[in-house]
């Protein structure tokens, strides 16, 4: 049986800064680069944060910049390179490629990973969403959704093309990671602090967490609720809570989200809905008990039985969940379980499965 051919891959994403669709690509990349593959990544905008570590890992990176139109042909000339695969990631970054693409005749494969529940483009009317989104995508060969939730939101709005079938394949858990070194750290935690690791926005449902907190307070006033992130949302979450300065505390966004999650009692997730949530792999992996919202991906990722879900709009069993992981033994069962649950995201696993959808879409093309 003959190997699989070695690629030239071009990854196109719309920023490089830490968020969960960029962390997982820096993961991509890893095992691409270890399986003798050449991958360049383009970016469009914002920080060059993961620019070393990626290079570190063998990848080529390369920021466009001005207007959308620069963009696209900054990336219209280096799809000059002709690589075998072009993976977008974003919408952003689905439109600047399939423009780029059409506008150079390019013969590369396109490729699509759509990490996101949300409408193509969330800011205009529905339809134009449809319209937009098939239009791009019909240049692609293929769209990879990162859960089932995703692709079952995708196609039940109708912004999938009918040439496209669409494969589900998750997240892998990021393997460097030293696991003995954060579950030496398991009993060492403080167990009065509380974390949130995200965006301030009005999908992260903060509003919701921090009037459950304060229905905690009420019975023990020496917890604590540290809110790692940024976000639009920010500054009046803030002043809602200016009150509560010595209890609730808010930090930027951390480059070392296992590092926080080794002092920790438990991460809080009460998002409204989540195309995967990649911080529910990071705290599995740093033996951290989750408290999530049971809606969307997170009971994909989770599991339908771990036993931190709680009902989505009920803030007293939010509040009760919370207070339940003061029990050392309540936050072993759910450590436990996680344990187990991580195993399902092998990131070799991830890889490969992509890997193979590269190879029979190039053979169908050619």
């Amino acid at each position: 049986m003959n190997s699989p051919r070695k690629l030239r891959i071009l990854h196109v994403i719309t920023t490089i800064e830490r968020g969960g669709a960029e962390n997982q690509l820096v993961i991509l990349i890893r095992h691409q680069i270890r399986q003798g593959h050449r991958v360049k990544v383009v970016y469009l905008k914002g920080k060059p944060e993961l620019q070393s570590l990626l290079e570190k890992n063998g990848a080529e990176v390369y920021g466009v910049s001005g207007n959308f139109m620069r963009k696209t042909f900054q990336l219209r000339k280096l799809l000059k390179q002709k690589f075998d695969i072009a993976h977008a990631h974003l919408p952003r970054s689905e439109l600047c490629l399939a423009l780029a693409a059409f506008l150079d005749s390019s013969s590369e494969t396109l490729l699509s990973s759509r990490h996101n529940s949300e409408p193509f483009f969330p800011k205009v009317p529905l339809f134009m969403s449809r319209f937009l989104s098939k239009l791009v995508l019909r240049n692609y060969s293929e769209v990879i959704f990162i859960s089932k939730t995703v692709a079952e939101y995708m196609k039940e709005r109708h912004e999938i093309p009918s040439n496209i079938k669409g494969v589900v394949i998750h997240y892998g858990y990021d393997e460097t990671v030293d696991t003995l070194k954060l579950q030496s750290l398991r009993y060492a935690r403080q167990t009065n602090k509380y974390i949130f690791v995200g965006r301030f926005t009005d999908q992260k449902n903060i509003s919701f967490l921090l009037a459950a907190f304060r229905e905690l307070l009420n019975s023990d006033k020496t917890l604590e609720l540290h809110l790692y992130g940024q976000g639009e949302l920010e500054p009046s979450l803030r002043l809602s809570t200016s009150d509560l300065r010595s209890n609730i505390v808010w930090h930027p966004k951390s480059s070392d989200v296992f590092k926080i999650m080794t002092t920790s009692c438990a991460l809080i997730l009460p998002s409204k809905y989540e195309g995967f949530g990649l911080v529910l792999l990071e705290a599995m992996q740093a033996e951290l008990p989750i408290i999530a919202a049971n809606n969307s991906a997170i009971p994909e990722v989770l599991g339908n039985d771990h036993p931190g879900l709680y009902s989505s709009s009920e803030l007293l069993e939010l509040v009760s969940k919370l207070r339940l992981t003061q029990n050392i033994d309540f936050r072993n069962k759910i450590i436990d379980f996680q344990s187990r649950r991580l195993r399902f995201f092998d990131p070799e696993r991830m890889s490969n499965e992509i890997g193979n959808l590269y190879q029979a879409v190039i053979e169908i093309k050619h």
